[in-house]
């Protein structure tokens, strides 16, 4: 099918597929009984068409805050966020707006989703890594914000694994949303409420919503249609993903009116804004309550699209299995040498690692379908990753190594087995040999010899291949000795003539002619395995056109039609390894485009029953698919495939549906007691048309997307498993692991040790072999637990997954020590409550698992029969007085320090205040502000006081520019001396890309941004490396002598002995010698060719680094490139310059040898860089026409009329300049479709911009990127690009990301130019523009300037115009500045120093309130009071403050209320000024009504005199134009008929330049009626030293009352209101100073705050006040706990309040007193409303509450006090204990006292009053008052007649 069809009818088929998810009919109607659930969310690409910094800089920021300002001013706004990562990114680099979102989360406006790092591609990674996504991703959620995500999110995820609701429920989550599956191509998804079940019986309640997750317009009917499933299914809610996405973004505040405007009309249902928690809690409820039958999906949800990810992307995918890998190999030998006392488990660098690992498992990253520059960032991170895992398992592996007893005969090799079971195979071993060429066999840990082959010798090294047998998850010690190996007997025979060869278990015959394999003959099983008449492994290439989307998808009809087979061998089959261990065939081979070589070597073993295939391929294709074929005897009806921990079963047969699957390590076909598996290391795709297995292995799309790095040497291995059986009988999950998870070969020295030569420590036994044990590792550090007094820190987790599908497989489990407790946990190690303990004994435990059942337990070891302390121990070197550099700063500073001599440092913040690094530390300097911290190398003696002796020296830093190579020197007190060079990585330089690692060096800390002085850098990965040196032993440290090298930096050094990991080799390569490079041209050239000898090494060079300066001295040096080559083509350039190459070698032990010596060469070829242009149009500011020579391959010139018209662009070379040629970037090189890029295209030259020479004409281009060469030069000033067919389909928009034009040498300059003038410097606002003039031979200039004589702290470059300006300078102060030409070599003399002080800009606004004619805004309650176009819109006047700054700009504006007018309509009409004023600048606050208007503003000066200017006004709801500024935006307008709609609007700030010498007496405005004016004011510049820094208020009155409690000093105050209010009171002010301004940003809303933001006549001097506008207080409400009380007994009274719209009140920002209207009955504490009985009576108590204040009273309560007997009897011993009562008296009292109590129980009343009227007579005997205090006196008596009139009654 010709490509335009194809194209043609995708078109069609998108469509289709959009409208295929809407529910079919008309919108239904529903009532309140329905509810639609909206859920506000931005889905954020953590990277996609932009890098992952983009995300960091802009997208969190604006999305998170635009959240958190909705949710402010919406109380019913909810946001709906996922990823970790992005929170953790938000905590890094704004903490505030965290700390925000945290608030957030806690009232339950922002619901945090998706318990996962990232929304992870969920088919291409393994299964431990779907645990780690959430494990990590989980308890961060917990431990920062104190809930975690009940609902797994991945709403663009392109499919999903059928094992994900496992991952999801042992996570956590109960809930899974999904919106990708609406993307089918050709089956409708059918259910939007679903079940979806795992293979082990794991089931997650599912929604898949309507329409996407970026919802689009939010209209009635769209929402409202999402009701139909729900319905149609018995539901009554439906789930709506809403707001823009991908950039995130998120909702805005027109959908936010209109969801509140649907939900508020009576004849609509329910439109809610909600979490989706609550949606599914809800529909939950509601399949209870109806019992409704959910239908359930027990399968994989397989995407229908995007089917091409699978393969897209070689390096990302190979990068993400190979870490994947290393990860878990990593945690089994750290968690063994932990429990060994060998080394410290590395939690932090494992973490960290697994970190980096799952952010580019994003869905657009491990895909491959993000832009090329994102996998920039991408393997960047995978190297840290590996760089970070590597060493920690080698630290750990060495660790183990030292405890095990290696003494003997040659060289240990100890072999490490990752995996629970015993393993036999043959490995790899790189051996060291006392010299080159001596021969070398292999002893097993008993002695005996084994079969072994040399592969390769490379100086005293050889790699050899040997017959190994490994315990489980344990080791073998193996030695390499050097004598000839024994003649082993082995299986393998050989007969290189026909190209076959065969062990034990096969025979494998390669066809000669066409390089495939003809036939595998199983011998074991008697079979052929290869399908008659066909070839095996047969490379077929495929047409991969896709119509659509081109790094995601591959289309049905190209991966179905006959494919072209690669059966050109390119030489004859050779056999390149033949030995008693292995043999190999090579097969060189062509692809049939001849673009694309293949080398493709086929291995057999002796002992091992698999077939190894490495293909390496120089891959040069463009869009095909290259798929290996596997045509089988044995033809199932479906094929096993390897998923994460677990396996699917598919048709054996593609569908037009499913044509393209995903398989991790293998896809097995079996039938009838026999099958094939094929095995992959990091391929995925597979597909297996009419019964054929294939496997995709590479893809070549055009659009320069991942899959661009593709292109050139690839690696690919997969390996062949026939078998007995089908795939569980034979086993072929644990060859999948077997194949992924080689045997590593580690060498070690010679040494006692406690371990045997071959141990196991963990190994998993079951029955049928069909358990694995892929974890062993510490247990998180969580915060919960850490609260909950649970100490983990000597946990392990052990993690066992079943294999093949079958139930209650009993396993025991044996690990490496003791277990003293288990307990089963779930995948985020939270325990599981109410299972059963697995039964413990000794060292083991056992429990069973149930099919494709993960299984996770939590254990404690024992280990002290095994532990023994063996980490190195470390002294820290003090550098204090060294320390010569401040390379550090915090947020808080970041101008302070210096690390790299342009401001930059790392960062303070990030910095820990030590390093530990494989067991060593490193003390840090000091961070704070103004403290060195840093040594830079320059030649100093560090004394190093009372060192001793010791094995190792340890540093740590990096280098900055230049060349950090330099030679160390460790001085000894005998006057002898160690020395070694290092070469110093440079802190930010590329770790490694494509899986070529540039730098070996041991990352020792890792920071993710650095401080520039005005803010951070985003993603920018820094770090600094250790570098390791032996010394001797023997001898005493004196000093260390550090080399004359500034770009070298050490931040720390550390003397360290035991048993660490460094190299036995640490001979450098020799010197390269005879560097060479050259050009075409002397002068510009478009690539320089440099070659060099090949550099010798004991071990052998394993790579070459290629440095590049613009500086002679390489001060300014940059690693360029590594390369295993001795040539290189650079051709990355932009102007022309002089550039200096540098080389060294670098061998396998990461030794760096000395550098070549400078080669020059002139390069840079484009003449036309930052020209100016002009073209027939440009779609906007971010498509304009000067971006088609801007030097960046990112950015684009585009433009489309919608017609099929020639587009053209003409760039001014300025002077008339020599032309040799021309390079084009389309769209394909900026990615884009390649289907745009131009097909059609002339180059024409000019001399006078008229008169035209066609130079170039090209058509039916298809290439991204398109070079011409003329056969002979051109002159001229001028270059059109002429687009006559602007891309090779329908499309009519002209695409160049890049134009370049090549120079000729006979242009190259002679001179040197003299210095420039600075002509004049004319300031406006905080920007001057300096007034340059140019002298001869000038291409461009550099600005230099700073705050202080001769210190230039910034420099703007390459200046091309006569006039600059530079922005955001200081007011007040003065400012250097000195200018210097640069000839196009960059050749100058600057310009004599010229200073200006920056002046205050004072503004004055014009009152146009005699002007005003029009109304233009309205409100959303009264939207018809105003309008602004004449149309029916207008501009919300609530949103519009009364004085609007931009800048030091104020416009005051017309009142916005009622129907006040507020705005002038130019007519033509002049506005004069109240006095005459001098002013610098005018600026009109302004906008255009129906379109922009151009027209002409004069401004009229007292002397007769006048200037005119043309002005642009925009419309309203665009962008502004050239000369304007958006001054204040509204994200809506307000239509007459419906209130709040989009778009939003603006008001722009257009400045018009006027004569300052003259008296400015009046206006004309322009006659052009659109043209609308809101403020003018006239802008001066004085010195601020002479204004006033005033900026108090004297008053604020809301609404027509003044705040009584107002004081200038207090900048906060309430105002309450009744509930009732539905706009909050206008806020008007006055200033102290009257030349002082005030702007208020009314509160509109009620409740809400004003703020008033006061400016001094300073311009600088600022204050801000606010006035919240609360809900008043409305009641309060007391209660009293015990209202019957006797004398001295107390009582509480509490009370509540409530404001008036009935919420309650937090009483601790209140004023509460209590009261009693007798104090004497009842006193009452004002303050804790503690009540004391007194008196005998009642009193009420009662409380006043005071809040803003308003004060209300409470309810009253009475209080009785009473009195009894007892109570006197108390009362009275209570005096006489106080001496209150005394003498003769107490006996009278207490007798009288007695009689009545007695006779009072006695039931005898009137004896017991006669007694106690007696106690009131001898208590009132005047004779004994003096035996009585006054006070008993009084209470007494009072409680005596009390009880005497009770008992008389």
């Amino acid at each position: 099918m010709r490509k335009a069809l194809k194209k043609f009818i995708g078109a069609g088929m998108t469509a289709s597929m959009i409208l295929t998810v809407l529910p079919a009919g008309t919108v239904q109607a529903y009532d309140k009984t329905s509810t639609v659930n909206m859920i506000g969310n931005a889905h954020i690409d953590a990277a996609w068409n932009w890098r992952y910094s983009e995300t960091i800089k802009d997208i969190i920021p604006d999305t998170f805050n635009r959240a958190l300002s909705l949710m402010d001013a919406n109380p019913n706004y909810r946001f709906t966020a996922s990823s970790s990562q992005l929170y953790q990114w938000a905590q890094e680099y704004y903490p505030d707006m965290a700390a925000k979102i945290a608030e957030k989360v806690k009232n339950g406006q922002w619901e945090i989703v998706g318990g996962q790092v990232v929304e992870p591609d969920l088919n291409n990674t393994d299964g431990e890594s779907m645990v780690r996504q959430s494990l990590l991703a989980q308890n961060y959620f917990r431990d920062t914000y104190g809930t975690m995500p009940k609902v797994a999110y991945v709403p663009d995820v392109f499919g999903f694994g059928y094992n994900m609701p496992q991952f999801f429920k042992k996570s956590g989550m109960d809930y899974f949303v999904t919106t990708k599956l609406n993307w089918n191509d050709t089956n409708r998804w059918p259910y939007e409420y679903f079940n979806w079940t795992a293979p082990d019986g794991s089931t997650v309640t599912s929604y898949k919503p309507t329409n996407d997750y970026v919802f689009g317009d939010v209209t009635q009917d769209r929402v409202l249609n999402t009701l139909a499933y729900p319905i149609s299914q018995g539901l009554t809610s439906s789930l709506v993903l809403y707001g823009s996405g991908d950039h995130g973004g998120g909702p805005n505040q027109t959908e936010i009116s209109r969801i509140n405007q649907f939900d508020s009309n009576p004849a609509n249902p329910n439109v809610k804004m909600n979490t989706t928690i609550n949606v599914f809690k809800d529909l939950e409820q509601q399949v209870k309550d109806k019992n409704i039958k959910v239908p359930n999906v027990d399968n994989e949800l397989y995407f229908e699209n995007h089917r091409g990810v699978s393969t897209t992307s070689d390096p990302i995918k190979k990068y993400n299995r190979y870490s994947e890998e290393a990860a878990e190999q990593a945690e089994i030998y750290s968690s063994v040498g932990e429990l060994l006392g060998a080394v410290s488990y590395p939690q932090q660098k494992i973490n960290e690692a697994w970190q980096r690992t799952l952010l580019n498992q994003f869905h657009d990253v491990l895909p491959g379908s993000a832009i090329a520059p994102v996998y920039n960032d991408a393997f960047n991170d995978a190297e840290i990753a590996l760089n970070k895992l590597n060493s920690a398992k080698n630290t750990a592996l060495n660790g183990i190594a030292s405890r095990i007893k290696t003494q003997g005969e040659g060289q240990p090799i100890v072999l490490y087995n990752s995996l629970a079971w015993e393993r036999t195979e043959v490995v790899q071993a790189d051996v060291a040999l006392t010299s080159a060429g001596k021969p070398v066999a292999i002893l097993d840990a008993s002695g005996k010899e084994v079969p072994s082959q040399i592969l390769s010798r490379s100086g005293s090294r050889a790699v050899v291949a040997f017959e190994v047998a490994v315990p489980a998850m344990g080791y073998s010690v193996y030695r390499a000795v050097e004598k000839d190996a024994a003649g082993l007997a082995t299986t393998i025979k050989v007969d290189e003539s026909s190209g076959s060869f065969e062990n034990q278990f096969f025979k494998v015959t390669i066809d000669k002619e066409t390089g495939n394999i003809s036939s595998i003959y199983d011998k074991k099983n008697n079979r052929e395995v290869v399908e008659a008449g066909k070839q095996f492994n047969e490379l077929q290439f495929l047409e991969d056109t896709p119509r659509e989307w081109e790094a995601w998808n591959v289309d049905y009809d190209d991966m179905t039609a006959t494919p072209k087979v690669a059966n050109t061998v390119k030489k004859p089959v050779a056999l390149v390894e033949n030995g008693p261990t292995k043999a190999t065939f090579k097969v060189s081979k062509v692809s049939p485009s001849g673009l694309s070589t293949i080398d493709q070597y086929i291995t057999i073993y002796n002992n091992t029953d698999r077939i190894d295939v490495q293909l390496k391929i120089n891959w040069q294709e463009k869009q095909k698919m290259l798929k290996a074929a596997f045509p089988m005897s044995v033809h199932p009806e479906n094929v096993t495939y390897d998923i994460a921990y677990a396996t699917i079963s598919r048709p054996a047969v593609d569908t037009q549906s499913q044509f393209e699957v995903v398989g991790y390590k293998f896809a097995d076909m079996s039938k009838d007691g026999y099958g094939v598996s094929v095995l992959s290391d990091s391929k995925s795709g597979w597909d297996c048309p009419e019964g054929v297995l294939r496997l995709s292995l590479l893809r070549s799309p055009t659009d320069n997307r991942g899959g661009a790095s593709d292109i050139g040497n690839r690696d690919i291995k997969y390996s062949f498993y026939p078998h007995s059986g089908d795939w569980k009988e034979a086993e072929v999950a644990l060859k999948g692991y077997q194949y992924n998870y080689p045997i590593t070969a580690f060498a070690a020295s010679n040494h006692e040790g406690d371990l045997p030569s071959s141990a196991s420590f963990a190994k998993v036994s079951s029955a049928d072999n069909n358990v694995v044990m892929p974890t062993l590792k510490k247990a998180e550090v969580r915060g919960i637990d850490q609260k909950n007094g649970e100490d983990r820190s000597r946990s392990y987790i052990v993690r066992l997954v079943e294999t093949e599908g079958k139930d209650n497989s009993s396993v025991k489990v044996t690990l490496p020590a003791s277990i003293t407790e288990a307990k089963e946990v779930n995948l985020i190690e939270d325990v599981i409550t109410g299972t059963a303990s697995p039964e413990i004994s000794g060292n083991s435990f056992t429990t069973s698992l149930n099919k494709y059942e993960i299984k996770t337990f939590l254990v404690n070891l024992d280990n002290s029969a095994m532990f023994k302390e063996a980490k190195p121990q470390s002294k820290p070197v003090d550098l204090a007085s060294y320390y010569n550099i401040d390379g550090m700063s915090y947020d808080a500073n970041r101008k302070d320090g210096n690390y790299n001599g342009n401001g930059e440092t790392y960062s303070a913040d990030l910095m820990p205040d030590k390093v530990v690094n494989e067991d060593v530390t490193f003390n840090l300097g000091p961070k704070a502000d103004g403290k060195n911290n840093i040594v830079q190398a320059a030649g100093q003696t560090i004394e190093v006081a009372n060192a001793g002796k010791h094995q190792y020296l340890f540093m740590l830093g990096s280098s900055t520019s230049g060349i950090g190579i330099g030679e160390f020197k460790v001085n000894y007190t005998d006057g002898t001396s160690a020395m070694r060079t290092f070469s110093f990585a440079g802190w930010k330089d590329i770790v490694g890309y494509a899986q070529n690692t540039y730098i070996k060096d041991t990352i020792g800390l890792h920071l993710t941004h650095t401080h520039m002085p005005d803010g951070n850098t985003f993603d920018i990965d820094n770090n600094m490396y250790v570098y390791k040196m032996a010394l001797d032993a023997e001898k005493t440290v004196k000093s260390i002598t550090l080399p004359d090298v500034k770009a070298i930096k050490l931040a720390a050094i550390t003397l360290v002995d035991g048993n660490v990991l460094i190299s036995t080799d640490q001979q450098a390569p020799s010197k390269v010698n005879n560097l060479t490079a050259s050009g075409a041209k002397q002068y510009y050239n478009t690539a320089i060719n440099l070659s060099w000898e090949a550099a010798s090494d004991n071990t052998g060079v394993s790579n070459y680094f290629i440095y590049r300066a613009t500086k002679e001295d390489f001060s300014d040096a940059k690693l360029l490139v590594s390369t295993t080559d001795t040539n290189y083509t650079d051709t990355d350039f932009t102007g022309i310059s002089k550039y200096y190459y540098a080389v060294c070698a670098q061998d396998n032990s990461g030794n760096i040898g000395a550098l070549s010596e400078k080669v020059s060469a002139f390069a840079g070829a484009n003449i036309a860089l930052l020209k100016p242009t002009k073209a027939d149009g440009e779609m906007n500011s971010n498509e304009a026409a000067n971006l088609i020579n801007d030097g960046n391959t990112a950015t684009k010139w585009c433009y489309n009329n919608g017609r099929a018209d020639v587009h053209w662009n003409v760039i001014d070379l300025e002077t008339e300049r020599t032309i040799d040629g021309f390079k084009l970037y389309h769209a394909g090189a900026g990615g884009e479709s390649a289907e745009w890029n131009t097909r059609d295209y002339k180059i024409l030259v000019s001399s006078d911009n008229n008169s035209w020479t066609e130079v170039v004409t090209r058509t039916g281009n298809k290439d991204s990127i398109t070079e011409d060469i003329l056969s002979a030069p051109v002159k001229g000033r001028y270059v059109k690009l002429e687009v006559t067919k602007p891309t090779n389909s329908n499309d009519v928009a002209a695409r160049i990301y890049e134009f370049q034009v090549y120079g000729d040498d006979a242009d190259f300059p002679k001179a040197v130019p003299e210095a420039p003038q600075i002509e004049s410097i004319v300031q406006n606002n905080t920007s001057v523009t300096l007034n340059l003039n140019f002298a001869k031979d000038t291409e461009s200039v550099d600005v230099k300037y700073g705050t202080e004589p001769g210190v230039y702290g910034s420099t703007i470059t390459a200046i091309k115009k006569n006039t600059v300006t530079i922005d955001n300078l200081i007011i007040g102060k003065a400012y250097y500045f000195s200018v210097v030409p640069r000839n196009i070599l960059g050749e100058g003399k600057a310009s004599e120093e010229i200073s200006y002080k920056m002046l205050q800009s004072k503004s004055s606004s014009v009152d146009l309130s005699a002007y005003f004619d029009l109304d233009g805004a309205s409100t959303p309650d009264k939207p018809k009071e105003g309008m602004f176009d004449g149309v029916g819109w207008a501009y919300d006047g609530n949103a519009i403050p009364s004085i609007i700054e931009y800048g030091n700009i104020r416009f005051k504006l017309g009142s916005m209320t009622g129907t006040d007018k507020n705005i002038v309509s130019s007519l033509g009409q002049t506005i004069t000024l109240p006095q005459e004023a001098s002013a610098q600048t005018i600026y009109l606050l302004e906008a255009g009504a129906n379109g922009t208007h151009t027209g002409t503003i004069k401004v009229n000066y007292a002397d007769g005199t006048s200037d005119s200017k043309n002005l642009t006004f925009t419309d309203w709801c665009q962008g502004p134009g050239t000369n304007e500024k958006v001054a204040y935006s509204i994200d809506h307008r307000i239509s007459n008929n419906s209130g709040i709609v989009g778009p939003a609007t603006n008001l722009f700030s257009q400045p018009v330049t006027v004569d300052s010498s003259k008296k400015i007496l009046s206006i004309t405005l322009p006659n052009k009626s659109g043209a609308k004016i809101f403020a003018i004011s006239l802008v001066s510049l004085a010195d601020p030293d002479t204004l006033s820094h005033n900026a108090s208020l004297s008053s604020i009155k809301a609404g027509d009352t003044l705040i009584a409690s107002f004081d200038k000093n207090t900048f906060e105050y309430n105002v309450p209101l009744p509930a009732a209010t539905k706009v909050a009171a206008k806020v008007t002010v006055t200033t102290e100073d009257p030349n002082a301004f005030a702007f208020v940003t009314q509160a509109g809303r009620f409740p809400g705050s004003s703020t008033i933001n006061v400016v001094a006549e300073d311009g600088l001097t600022r204050a801000t006040y606010k006035v919240n506008f609360k809900v008043m207080l409305g009641s309060a409400a007391l209660t009293v706990n015990n209202v019957q009380l006797e004398r001295n007994n107390t009582s509480s009274a509490t009370v509540t309040a409530k404001l008036d719209n009935g919420d309650a009140v937090d009483l601790k920002e209140a004023k509460v007193e209590f009261l009693t209207t007798n104090s004497a009955v009842a006193a009452v504490n004002s303050n804790t409303g503690v009540i004391t009985a007194g008196n005998v009576g009642i009193a009420e108590i009662y409380a006043k509450v005071t809040l803003d204040g308003i004060t209300v009273e409470s309810n009253r309560i009475a209080v009785t006090v009473d009195t009894s007997i007892i109570s006197v009897e108390k009362l009275l011993n209570g005096y006489i204990a106080d001496k209150e009562v005394v003498g003769p008296l107490v006996p009278q009292l207490s007798n009288s006292l007695r009689q009545a109590k007695f006779f009072s129980d006695s039931s005898k009343a009137s004896q017991a009053v006669q007694h106690l009227e007696d106690f009131v007579k001898h208590l009132n005997n005047a004779p004994m008052d003096s035996r009585v205090s006054d006070k008993a006196k009084e209470v007494l008596n009072l409680d005596a007649k009390a009880l005497i009139a009770k008992w008389s009654n």
